[in-house]
């Protein structure tokens, strides 16, 4: 009943994720080819530097958009499925709370996945042309130097730390949710706004645990950039799956002991 379930929640949102993600792609081609694969970066100009500042703008805003729009489908199928109306239907099933829990859950990491496979092969696309190549080995040895590790243990790191920051995004929509849902009225509304108060702290604590290893980075110069992320980002990493599996806990308990469809 299970993959049942997951099948149901992926069904839901097929359409409009592959919407997104066909137009991401689309568009990155067409700036690989047209914008990105004329640029000579032996001979940088100021127009070109104009242009370079627009496509990375354009890029964070277009993948920022695909990614959200990724978050909203999960999360709206968890409201919908399981705290409007057609809540009424989804409860009756025979399906406990825990499977429920766990569908969306899977669900959610799925659509997560996908989104940051198809963003990254969008990346490949926009850097794998031979004047993007020529121009990183001309500066990949500076880079490296100043990071003091190669760029693919760098994309490695983000990689792992990725996995983290899925517990943490699907962990603050659905507690959002679940929270909101607690409320007699404007549900809606009390779900965005636990949103944005479980979102802010959450970065003010990174920020306060990143600025701890700024201060020591400040002190110690010979630091390098390696060692500041392998002292850094363990500690951010367990404290978002700490906070992580307290939202889910709580989500869980609320779904199998305070649910209130009224």
């Amino acid at each position: 009943m299970l993959g049942k379930l997951i099948k149901y929640d992926i069904k839901y949102g097929i359409k409009i994720f592959t919407l997104l993600h066909v137009m991401a792609l689309i568009s990155c081609v067409v700036i690989r080819f047209f914008f990105i694969n004329p640029i000579d970066f032996s001979t940088l100009t100021d127009a070109i530097i104009l242009k370079l500042v627009f496509l990375v703008v354009f890029l964070s805003i277009l993948f920022s958009a695909v990614s959200f729009g990724t978050t909203a489908i999960y999360t709206v199928r968890f409201y919908k499925n399981l705290f409007s109306n057609e809540g009424y239907i989804t409860w009756t099933l025979p399906v406990s709370s825990a499977q429920h829990f766990w569908a969306k859950i899977l669900s959610a990491t799925i659509w997560y996945v996908l989104d940051n496979v198809i963003i990254l092969f969008c990346s490949w696309i926009l850097l794998s042309g031979n004047n993007v190549l020529a121009a990183y080995e001309k500066i990949s040895p500076e880079l490296e130097s100043t990071l003091g590790m190669p760029i693919s243990h760098l994309f490695w790191i983000c990689i792992l730390t990725s996995f983290f920051g899925l517990l943490a995004t699907i962990s603050i929509f659905y507690t959002s949710v679940a929270i909101g849902q607690l409320f007699p009225e404007h549900r809606i509304l009390c779900s965005v706004i636990t949103c944005f108060v479980i979102y802010m702290v959450i970065q003010i604590l990174c920020v306060i645990i990143s600025f701890k290893h700024n201060m020591l980075l400040t002190v110690n110069a010979s630091i390098t950039t390696k060692e500041y992320l392998l002292r850094t980002l363990p500690e951010i990493s367990i404290f978002t799956l700490i906070f992580s599996c307290i939202g889910l806990f709580i989500t869980y308990h609320i779904m199998d002991k305070k649910l209130n469809l009224v």
